[in-house]
């Protein structure tokens, strides 16, 4: 990953954010269809566990490179009644060996992954039976990503506990419908550029390999601090 923030922290979704992904799966899916589905970048569980509401005849899998979250995400399911139907792993998605899913869930997670496109996009590929889904939310080129990955370049050359403590103070102020330890976790994101963006040249490189863009829409704004993204939804057509 191309953050030692992601292997060391925690990282919790608000509730609007997982009710969007969870939305977006429900327009391609029947509620009662038997799904093998993976959470890439499970955070701390919260998703899983929503998804395992709706889809009472899923499999569920979350994979996330920081053991702090999966440990999170274990604590939970401890007292869950779907603890059954859900998987965890701590670890590079990269080196995961697993069966096909019919679902891949990626929320803001692609955009982070420093390895060659190619070989992140191929795993995908063989990571879905035909048919199946990869739903993925992910910045993409507009004027305002733009001068926010210029700030963020500037705010890597300041970058220090007092600037954390400012830029913590002014989100809290921002936000304040939001937790402050949910506000801290974001803090490392200040600092990142993305290593991809959802743009042409992923559209083309995934239906390469077989995956055809079938949806695509913005997702509202939540914060200034945050890039614009927009969620795509891909079905695998064929095998790589």
């Amino acid at each position: 990953m191309s953050e030692q923030a992601f292997t060391d922290g925690s990282f919790t979704a608000p509730r609007e954010r997982r009710e969007r992904l969870t939305e977006a799966l429900l327009d391609h899916v029947a509620r009662d269809a038997r799904l093998s589905v993976l959470d890439l970048g499970c955070g701390n569980g919260l998703q899983l566990l929503d998804l395992a509401a709706v889809l009472p005849n899923a499999r569920l899998s979350g994979v996330d490179t920081s053991k702090v979250n999966i440990d999170a995400a274990r604590e939970r399911l401890a007292s869950s009644s779907h603890a059954p139907r859900i998987s965890l792993m701590a670890g590079d998605y990269l080196a995961l060996a697993c069966e096909p899913f019919d679902v891949i869930l990626a929320d803001s997670v692609l955009q982070n992954i420093a390895v060659p496109d190619e070989r992140l996009y191929a795993k995908l590929a063989r990571d879905l039976r035909a048919g199946g889904l990869l739903i993925a939310s992910m910045p993409y080129a507009c004027f305002f990503n733009r001068l926010l990955w210029w700030a963020r370049r500037g705010l890597r050359i300041v970058r220090g506990p007092l600037a954390e403590r400012i830029a913590l103070g002014i989100a809290a102020r921002l936000h304040p419908q939001w937790d402050r330890a949910l506000l801290a976790e974001r803090i490392p994101y200040l600092y990142m550029l993305p290593e991809r963006i959802d743009d042409a040249s992923l559209v083309r490189a995934l239906a390469g390999l077989g995956l055809e863009r079938i949806a695509v829409e913005l997702l509202p704004h939540a914060s200034l601090a945050q890039p614009k993204h927009r969620l795509s939804v891909f079905r695998r057509e064929r095998g790589p």
